[in-house]
């Protein structure tokens, strides 16, 4: 028997709508009831219909809480039922229903402890509410991205949209966000929905600063479904106290600090920074060290402003600093000095960039010296061993001789050198420039010391005519004794090609030698340009920089780069050398003869004019991309070219092919393999065309796209013969039309506006594909497969056919097996699809 199930709220209201309790013998038949927006399962079946009340176990569910992360809650229930008139019982409670709450996550951040909750259900969305006290809260927010800071909440209260009331306490305690660690003290958190917002007071200290405390008030604005969190931060100097660096010696006042946070709340990172006005406050300097650093400690005071701390090793980076005078320390009183910028750290300051100048007889001598490090930790002292040693010479003498000289001193385990780059010039004499590293090095820690040396000189504008429009304007020539030009030589081809790719060495650089024990380098270098030059900036048609270069093991090497339109000073640049417009190397083993050649050309190659005229392309400054790879060696020879590429665009059509071909001869094998490919593609558009009451649009577009194989293959005295072909290609149409009207009429003071529109879409798709296999040998079997595929999609009806021919295909299977063969050998060899 069936009986209507009402719910007690006001007054019995029907809040299962279409459904029935079904009870037979005493025992429920009915599993579910379902709510506006709850579910009722029911796990006790025994029901006695002759009792003034019933009480039932159940399990209610609701439903998912999108702004906490899709929770579904649900709880273990007794329902209270009592009969009515009609054949009808009804449900008790449920506007203010008890129940016991486990302890449960909803997601990371919220915990909800266990304890007795409020649950109302009817007609109005539910709502859940949970009440604590401070020593016992119903429930903890985590702030995202703050680990260890928490709030208790002693009221909560939770319905489909989410969070809806909240009451909490902020519990105080320490957090570091990324390596910036902070006191919170105070705060108040407020949820919304999904929404979270809080708002804290914190302290926190810079530790090398005495007297640094920073109040810094933080809001926290976090999307709780979303995963999105947003920190920002206001700082205010906590005390009056002046700020001191560990040595006392520096002070810091008129400071303001920043603080900003960034990135997402997994890996919050935060960017500190201070401003203000350091000054030097000597203290208990004995007379030598006052006339050691003289003006220095004398009160000089520097402002400076964004200053950014590493807190893990917190000290004050390098800023500007411009001295009102000239610095004098004993040590160089001889001469002129100028100290441009200073860097603080935890033990003192470091004078960067020092200028130093000397003048006597006419003769001016000046000169660099990297960092001078002032130690003021346990009284000051001079270090200028800090970092690495480096000194800047320039040498001027009447007569109008000039001298320019840097060097560096290199310091590692296996390799102490001195490496130099100097020029000197006069009017009576062409300039001569000259880069030289010398000094020691040893293969590993237990070999013995060995000289290394290597240098190269250079002269320009020699202005020497090798051939009708070649001239020779700069030469450089150079040698090194355990040290050698590095990765040129012994190269396969695949390594050629990919060297080619990531760039020749600039032999000039001493940075492009290497030391290896037992070698003898020999290196000679010219520019060659298409006329004489007087000075390098004269723009050529073509700068040439060839290379060769000569080991003592009978290693040779050759190569070179070209630039069109181009001035030699650009050619001799770093991102110039790194982009070429056309590069090359040959290398040739003297102990096992052998000769491998690669060369390319780049449609990226980098021209002087290109950065003053953007449609340099036009004008033939940019080459289409080739590849030449050629090698000859006891094992075998291979010759291949390509794949030439070429791409243009034309208004709404595009073009773009390539072609390839590889000749190869190896252990009785002998192949030629040719590939090409041709691809363009249409696309345009009518735009709106209005004719009275109607529009319309159009577009149209097409692509093609076709490739072809060729291989032969002699093997075993049998000739075989395998081409590769597809083509393919696609039109689509499409057409918009709408018809429709706008009338607008004036009433008074007002308007009242009648439109009417209908819209319909036209589209048809035309698409082709055609493969071709065939495969010919010696023997005379011969096999073909060939398919063709074609669809047509008209106003969404689709349509298709495909045809397949085949004759003889264990021939065509085959020739297929070999020219896979064959593709991955000249893979293997070249590095890359040819």
């Amino acid at each position: 028997m069936t009986y209507k199930i009402l719910a007690q709220l006001a007054e019995p209201t029907d809040l299962f709508p279409g459904q029935v309790l079904a009870v037979a013998a005493g025992v429920l038949g009915t599993d579910t009831l379902t709510g506006p927006d709850f579910r009722l399962l029911f796990a006790d079946k025994a029901f006695d219909l002759g009792a003034p009340q019933v009480m039932l176990k159940a399990q209610l569910q609701l439903g998912q809480i999108g702004a906490l992360k899709g929770w579904r809650p649900a709880f273990d229930i007794d329902l209270a039922l009592r009969p009515a008139p009609g054949d009808t019982w009804v449900v008790q409670g449920l506007s203010a229903l008890q129940t016991l709450v486990q302890h449960v996550e909803p997601f990371p951040g919220l915990a909800i402890h266990a304890g007795t909750a409020t649950l109302a259900l009817g007609l109005d969305p539910w709502r859940l509410t949970l009440e604590g006290t401070d020593d016992a809260p119903a429930a903890t927010m985590a702030l995202p991205g703050m680990a260890g800071i928490r709030f208790d909440i002693t009221r909560l209260v939770l319905d489909a949209s989410g969070v809806r009331e909240c009451s909490a306490a902020l519990v105080p305690g320490n957090v570091t966000i990324d390596q910036l660690a902070l006191h919170v003290r105070e705060g108040t958190l407020v949820v919304r929905g999904g929404q979270l917002e809080a708002r804290l007071q914190a302290r926190f200290e810079l530790a090398y600063f005495r007297g640094a405390s920073v109040d810094l008030q933080l809001a926290v604005s976090a999307d709780l479904a979303r995963d999105t969190l947003t920190i920002t931060g206001l700082t205010r100097i906590a005390n009056n106290v002046p700020w001191s660096d560990p040595s006392g010696m520096l002070g810091f006042d008129q400071m303001h600090v920043a603080v900003a946070f960034s990135g997402p709340a997994a890996a919050l990172a935060t960017r500190v920074s201070i401003g203000g006005r350091v000054t030097f406050l000597p203290r208990d300097l004995g007379a030598d060290a006052d006339a050691w650093f003289g003006r220095l400690f004398t009160g000089l005071a520097v402002s400076f402003d964004d200053v950014q701390l590493e807190l893990a090793d917190i000290g004050l980076p390098t800023f500007a600093f411009s001295p009102p005078e000239g610095l004098h320390l004993q040590a160089f009183k001889v001469f002129d000095m100028r100290v441009p910028r200073l860097a603080f750290s935890k033990s003192g300051v470091t004078l960067l960039g020092v200028t130093l100048r000397f003048e006597a007889g006419g003769a001016v001598v000046s000169g660099s010296v990297a960092s001078i490090a002032i130690n003021l930790a346990g009284g000051p002292a001079l270090d200028i061993t800090l970092g690495k040693p480096a000194m800047a010479i320039e040498l001027a003498a009447p007569g109008g001789f000039k001298g320019q000289a840097s060097l560096v001193q290199i310091d590692g385990p296996n390799v102490q050198a001195v490496r130099g780059h100097g020029r000197i010039s006069s009017p009576a004499l062409a300039a001569v420039e000259a880069t030289f590293q010398i000094g020691r090095m040893r293969a590993s820690g237990k070999d013995a010391w060995l000289p290394a040396l290597s240098i190269m000189a250079a002269q320009d504008d020699v202005n020497i005519a090798l051939f009708p429009g070649v001239v020779a304007t700069r030469i450089e020539l150079g040698a090194g004794i355990n040290r050698m030009v590095a990765g040129v030589t012994g190269l396969t081809l695949a390594e050629g090609r990919r060297k080619l790719e990531t760039g020749l060495p600039d032999v000039f650089s001493q940075e492009s030698w290497t030391d290896a024990v037992g070698d003898l380098c020999v290196v000679a270098r010219i520019f060659a340009e298409s006329s004489q030059t007087h000075g390098d900036r004269a723009m050529s048609l073509y700068v040439a920089d060839l290379t060769l270069l000569m080991t003592l093991d009978m290693q040779f090497a050759a190569f070179g780069r070209l630039w069109l339109y181009t001035s030699r000073a650009d050619a001799r640049s770093a991102p110039f050398q790194q982009q070429p417009s056309a590069v090359g190397l040959a290398m040739f083993d003297g102990q096992q003869p052998s000769l491998r050649v690669v060369a390319m050309t780049r449609p990226d190659g980098r021209s002087s004019l290109t950065n003053l005229i953007p449609a340099a392309q036009l004008l033939g400054m940019q080459m289409p991309r080739a590849q030449l790879a050629f090698e000859a060696a006891p094992a075998g020879m291979a010759l291949a070219l390509g794949p030439v590429e070429v791409d243009t665009t034309l208004g709404p059509l595009r073009v773009a092919g390539s072609a390839s071909l590889v000749l190869r001869s190896a252990g009785g094998q002998v192949y030629a393999i040719a590939r090409s490919a041709l691809s363009a593609g249409f696309n345009a558009s009518t735009g709106t065309v209005s004719i009275g009451p109607a529009s319309l649009s159009g577009s149209v577009s097409a692509n093609f796209s076709a490739s072809l194989a060729l291989m032969g293959n002699f093997r075993d005295g049998r000739l075989l013969v395998y081409g590769l072909a597809h083509a393919s290609c696609t039109v689509e149409l499409a057409l918009h039309v709408q018809i429709g009207f706008r009338i607008r009429i004036s009433i008074g003071f007002g308007h009242i506006t009648i439109s009417w529109h209908e819209d319909w879409d036209f589209s048809m798709r035309l698409h082709v594909d055609l493969d071709l296999e065939a495969a010919l040998a010696s023997d005379g079997s011969i096999g073909i497969d060939g398919r063709a595929r074609l669809a047509v999609n008209v106003l969404g009806i689709s349509a298709g056919l495909t045809l397949h021919i085949v004759a003889d295909g264990a021939a065509v299977e085959a020739g297929r097996a070999v020219y896979r063969n064959v593709e991955t050998d000249v893979n293997n060899l070249l590095g890359a699809p040819a």
